[in-house]
């Protein structure tokens, strides 16, 4: 979020630029917003913004690899123009781009749906305290919570990834990127140990 937070206070370079801020304070505000309900009992609905976070986070990557996307996103009228941003076409062209096979990013979104977005039995499963009694408003459920957590936490990673990457880096901008690199190393090296290299 500091990331996003140095990256607003850059001058507006262009349209294509105020797009990039804009998109920038959604996740900032999602990321906010998600982080709070959880804390406050609201697990699933903090997993309904995860869901948002997730596709904003697809479209901004894609961005980064093709800069003129953001001008067709900007400017698409027709339903054909758009069709080329809706989430499924978006994560199709990133798994493109990575050489990706396997359809990771599709079933990470698959369930965000199932488990929040969308009613579905399963998720009517997080409304579900560790009783196994539904519940109605706020309530704590360790494992539900460290889900929501530990998925907003592999998010914020890479929001912070993917909007650093959009800096003009000056000395405050720099500052904010090493220390995210620095911390984005230290969550990494306690959830994914082996995938650190030191």
């Amino acid at each position: 979020m500091t990331i996003i937070d140095v990256f607003r206070q850059q001058p507006v370079a262009d349209v294509d630029d105020e797009a990039i801020k804009l998109l920038s304070l959604r996740m900032f505000n999602m990321l906010a917003s998600a982080q709070a309900l959880a804390l406050c009992g609201y697990a699933q609905n903090a997993a309904i913004l995860g869901r948002d976070l997730l596709e904003t986070v697809f479209l901004i990557d894609l961005f980064k690899r093709d800069p003129s996307a953001i001008k067709r996103w900007r400017e698409a009228k027709t339903s054909a123009q758009k069709a080329e941003f809706k989430p499924v076409a978006v994560r199709t062209v990133l798994d493109q781009l990575d050489g990706f096979t396997e359809g990771k990013r599709a079933k990470l979104y698959k369930e965000f749906c199932e488990l929040a977005s969308h009613p579905t039995p399963r998720a009517a499963q997080m409304l579900r305290a560790g009783n196994g009694l539904a519940h109605g408003g706020p309530f704590h459920n360790a494992n539900g919570l460290r889900a929501v957590v530990s998925e907003l936490g592999r998010l914020a990673l890479q929001v912070g990834l993917h909007v650093a990457g959009f800096h003009k880096l000056d000395e405050k901008s720099a500052d904010a990127v090493i220390h995210f690199g620095e911390t984005r190393l230290a969550w990494l090296s306690e959830f994914y140990p082996g995938a650190v290299q030191t």
